[in-house]
């Protein structure tokens, strides 16, 4: 792609790369580390004339036979990141995240003191273990 002058990567990352992960540390840690090394990547490539685009989806169900997850607005179906992807991906944008909850959680997480984003990550971590296991 460098020799050519021209490419597109497209790094799946996740929503959960913008917080810790109580119960799922080594997943959140995973996701993070693909979040900065594909935006280092970026800025790298862009001058040699390939763009790398970090996908960071929040929770995504493919939708078959009427599954339905809840709460409904926290959840994007497989087809509609696929979608982002995609345009992001051509548009040569470097990070993507689908679905204005996530935007907002990948906009605010950083900005917020740290033990308050453990706290909420570990609240919701509990949650979805809770029902996961119902």
């Amino acid at each position: 792609m460098t020799r050519r002058r021209q490419g597109r990567i497209l790094v799946t990352s996740s929503a959960a790369s913008f917080q810790p992960l109580p119960g799922l540390a080594t997943y959140g840690a995973t996701k993070a580390f693909l979040t900065s090394f594909s935006q280092a990547l970026a800025a790298e490539l862009r001058p040699l004339g390939v763009s790398v685009s970090c996908l960071a989806p929040g929770f995504t169900v493919k939708v078959e036979g009427g599954f339905r997850p809840r709460p409904s607005w926290l959840w994007s179906t497989s087809e509609g990141v696929a979608r982002a992807a995609v345009e992001g991906l051509l548009a040569g944008r470097s990070f993507i995240v689908p679905g204005l909850p996530w935007k907002m959680v990948a906009a605010l997480a950083p900005r917020m003191p740290r033990f308050v984003v453990r706290q909420i990550a570990t609240a919701v971590g509990r949650r979805m273990v809770e029902r996961r296991d119902r």
